[in-house]
């Protein structure tokens, strides 16, 4: 591309140029990198807020540092958030062993609905809940790093990606208004739990493209 990257370091009197806010606008509600490592931060990047956490400890990610998930831990996301009828999620996770039916990525504090690790006959799929189960083609490796994001436009038309690719499934959806709990059942804590590492959670109210999540 015709893109012009500049960069200007060494000199310890540089001052602080940053500009978090500009750098996710355009529509994202939650940006979480989760470093380092060594120790579990999660704080949002675009809105500068933290959300709680719940048994989750701090482990290797896909960039840097991630959140490790021993099918007890959670966390649940900061208030801040608006969703509207357009909505993508996505993040990075590793599923390290079958969920028992059900293992919960992103879900609805008030009620079941949500983004789920399913697995039906020893195989991993992506589920998007919302009342009845529309589970992707596509399956998921265990002890694998994959990004996955779920995408739901005005039309109320969800498409799942796995990798950056495009499920061969889509289905008509609302948005389920309240994904604030990562890695439990919300409405019912100790539930459909998910065991594993998520890295890079992103949220935005908008409708990314198949362009822009590759």
């Amino acid at each position: 591309t015709d893109t012009v990257i500049n960069m200007y370091y060494g000199s310890s009197t540089a001052a602080n140029q940053q500009n978090a806010t500009s750098v996710w606008s355009n529509g994202y509600q939650l940006v979480q990198h989760l470093p380092n490592g060594a120790t579990l931060g999660l704080n949002d990047s675009a809105q500068n807020v933290s959300s709680t956490n719940s048994g989750m400890t701090a482990t290797a990610g896909q960039i840097d540092g991630g959140a490790a998930f021993n099918s007890s831990g959670y966390y649940t996301l900061h208030n801040n958030m608006k969703f509207a009828t357009s909505t993508t999620f996505s993040a990075w996770v590793l599923a390290a062993a079958l969920p028992d039916g059900y293992g919960a990525l992103f879900t609805d504090s008030d009620s079941d609905n949500g983004l789920f690790l399913y697995e039906p006959a020893s195989q991993v799929e992506l589920d998007y809940y919302l009342n009845a189960d529309e589970p992707s083609s596509a399956h998921i490796s265990t002890s694998t790093w994959h990004y996955v994001t779920a995408v739901i436009s005005p039309t109320s038309t969800l498409n799942i990606y796995l990798d950056a690719a495009k499920d061969a499934s889509s289905y008509s959806h609302q948005v389920a208004q309240n994904l604030n709990v990562i890695g439990d059942q919300g409405i019912v804590n100790g539930a459909e739990t998910y065991t594993g590492d998520v890295d890079e959670v992103r949220f935005s109210n908008v409708v990314r493209s198949a362009d822009w999540i590759r």
